[in-house]
């Protein structure tokens, strides 16, 4: 506690960070609270470890496949680098029981750790070759135009500067795919988080060198159906484990070896070498998407503001704005910004002074900032993909939970804490949700995101519901909430907690059909939601398109919320619409 109290005012990789004195106890709190997590995760007795590597091999947790070939290329790690070698792994599957959680913090720590390598380790790793890397720092590198890189194939940017990866031996690079140059995806890669000794030196629960991932998902440039195969692509690659905002070096004290070992997180300016670059290379754009996923994800909300404020002026078209797979749900007795203060980003200039003010004190979260975009920018349409039962962020809220000896949770309590959460946002007029019957973790970067709907990850290739088989277009059903009958041209009542308690239209409504005080359907039997890959080709929202919440279950209000198939009332009926001059 004592060295948490003298790292208040450690100085970081940019400005020196200091108190007021009305701050002193909320900094105590965020700090002590984190101290007592370092010793919890060092002091854990008995932890059984998931395996080892053949004897003499150094491990990186970070680079495991899902063959033997694969699995044997990634037990490999730098030679020099053996303070990030000294965990021993084997693949783990992500097993997880949805419906008993952990029931204590060194189970909570093992799940999560086993959740943590799975997620990361189990995609296949692209080979970067030096003919595909321009270094920036180099004179002859001409600023490593984008005319000179080959269209539809990766290649990757070496910044320099102050950009890390928490393997100092390990250069920061940042991904292109070249594509239309009036069109960009900017992407946030995910990646873990490192945030003491035992996550980041002993065993890294994050990257902690860039790992391009293989072409699948919305990297698939020759899917036919993939919504940005056409774009140029920016990739923000995961290195260093601080949610792309971190400012700080960490000294730690390697207990094996008594030698300190310093880890550099610039997150912040990893993150910012790539903007700077995209904005010099691209002057003018039709269309502009950022997006992330998991720990991208949050990098995402955190960096919206910025990158949508550094376009604005460039973009002729529209803007759109995808979070997938992180809420950032933690105990309520847990400081949501516990681990921006950790990072150091608090010193970075990613908020306004109002949230600037949360930062400091350890309470500012990731959604926060999004806010803060949506507001900023109402023309633009953001959204947020999850889960219902997503297991990798039930561990993370279990891991912080048993830490503290708070209650742990289980899937079904999860997906109440995330509409809970998500009703809140549901304010913003200019958001929109898809929720997925399922525990996956991560939808964009993934294989499934062509085959997934509202039902689960294979839900796009089963036959549509049949919510009105029996009955049609206008035949008499139930409405939503209040199981009021309607048919055709009719509307349901007026229902607290639904559309904002206007009439809106029966769900065996014609499509089209706008004669009630809410144009929009709060359930179609008609048309089932459409698969997320459709979905997400929405966005960005062109002028006069719309784009709507999309879930799958009976709606209903908060008090009778039971099991997971269903859907909060709240969200349902969410349509954002863009309207424009000839709309």
């Amino acid at each position: 506690a004592r060295q948490a109290k003298a790292n208040l005012t450690h100085t970081a990789s940019g400005p020196r960070l200091t108190m007021r004195r009305e701050g002193v106890k909320s900094y105590i709190v965020a700090i002590a609270f984190l101290a007592l997590l370092v010793n919890l995760v060092q002091g854990v007795d008995g932890m059984q470890e998931l395996g080892a590597c053949s004897s003499g091999q150094q491990c990186n947790a970070s680079i495991e496949g899902d063959d033997s070939r694969l699995l044997q290329q990634r037990l490999h790690h730098h030679a020099g680098s053996s303070a990030w070698s000294t965990g021993h792994h084997t693949q783990t599957s992500d097993s997880l029981s949805m419906d008993k959680p952990c029931s204590s913090y060194s189970e909570c720590l093992q799940e999560y750790k086993s959740g943590m390598r799975h997620m990361l380790l189990q995609e296949k790793l692209a080979q970067v070759s030096s003919s595909s890397s321009c270094d920036l720092t180099d004179p002859a590198s001409n600023g490593c135009p984008l005319a000179n890189m080959p269209l539809n194939q990766s290649s990757y940017v070496l910044p320099g500067g102050k950009t890390a990866c928490v393997n100092a031996s390990a250069p920061f690079r940042f991904q292109v795919i070249p594509g239309d140059s009036d069109k960009l995806l900017f992407y946030f890669q995910s990646g873990g988080a490192c945030f003491n000794y035992e996550t980041t030196v002993k065993d890294p629960q994050c990257r902690t060198e860039t790992k391009p991932a293989d072409p699948v998902g919305i990297f698939n440039r020759s899917n036919p159906s993939n919504p940005f195969a056409t774009y140029t692509v920016v990739v923000v690659l995961s290195c260093d484990g601080s949610s792309y905002a971190g400012n700080v070096t960490r000294d730690y004290l390697d207990p094996t070896t008594n030698e300190t070992v310093s880890v550099v997180q610039n997150g912040y300016w990893n993150t910012k070498a790539a903007l700077d670059w995209t904005l010099v290379q691209i002057p003018t754009l039709r269309y502009f998407v950022v997006a992330g996923c998991s720990a991208g994800a949050l990098g995402m909300q955190l960096w919206a503001r910025t990158l949508l404020g550094s376009f604005a002026d460039r973009v002729t078209g529209t803007i759109g704005a995808i979070a997938d797979s992180y809420l950032g749900i933690l105990p309520p007795q847990i400081p949501a910004g516990l681990l921006m203060l950790e990072y150091g980003a608090c010193t970075v200039p990613l908020w306004t002074p109002q949230l600037l003010q949360s930062c400091l004190q350890g309470t500012a979260s990731p959604d926060a900032a999004y806010v803060d975009a949506m507001q900023e920018f109402p023309d633009t349409a953001f959204a947020i993909i999850t889960g219902k039962q997503d297991r990798t962020q039930v561990r993370y809220y279990n891991l912080f939970a048993s830490s503290q000896g708070l209650p742990t949770i289980t899937g079904e309590e999860y997906m109440v804490k995330a509409n809970q959460l998500l009703d809140r946002l549901n304010t913003q007029a200019n958001l929109v949700t898809y929720l997925i019957d399922s525990s996956e973790h991560c939808w964009l970067p993934k294989d499934y995101f062509y085959t997934s709907d509202t039902r689960g990850e294979t839900g796009a290739l089963q036959p549509p519901p049949e919510e009105c088989a029996t009955c049609g277009k206008g035949s008499r059903v139930h409405c939503p909430v209040s199981h009021h009958r309607c048919s055709s041209d009719e509307c349901c009542p007026r229902t607290p907690g639904l559309v904002g308690g206007l009439t809106f239209p029966c769900p065996s409504a014609p499509n089209g059909f706008n004669g009630c005080e809410y144009e929009f359907k709060a359930r179609n039997c008609l048309s089932p939601p459409p698969p997320l890959v459709e979905w997400v080709g929405r966005f960005p929202v062109p002028d006069c398109g719309m784009v709507a919440s999309e879930c799958s279950g009976v709606i209903l209000r908060e008090e009778n919320w039971t099991g997971t198939d269903y859907c909060s009332a709240t969200q349902a009926g969410k349509v954002v619409v863009k309207r424009g001059a000839y709309c």
